[in-house]
């Protein structure tokens, strides 16, 4: 979805690159949730808890930044 959203934004198309970015934030969630799953029932590292965390937020960055792109502070 990241590379979607580039490419829409490059394009000056900024409502599909915010379509684009809003799934790509709903997909880091799911990631972050699951990796929250895992090192709760499974002991997974807390590494990928953090990394999937960092993705979530930059994920979360990108979206904002595409709402300012299109006008809409």
């Amino acid at each position: 979805y990241s590379q979607l959203a580039r490419c829409y934004e490059r394009l000056g198309s900024y409502r599909e690159a915010i379509g684009a970015r809003e799934l790509q934030v709903r997909d880091r969630a799911d990631s972050f949730a699951q990796a929250m799953t895992c090192r709760e029932s499974e002991g997974v590292d807390d590494e990928i808890v953090d990394s999937e965390r960092f993705f979530l937020a930059e994920a979360w960055l990108d979206l904002g930044r595409c709402y300012v792109l299109d006008g809409n502070s």
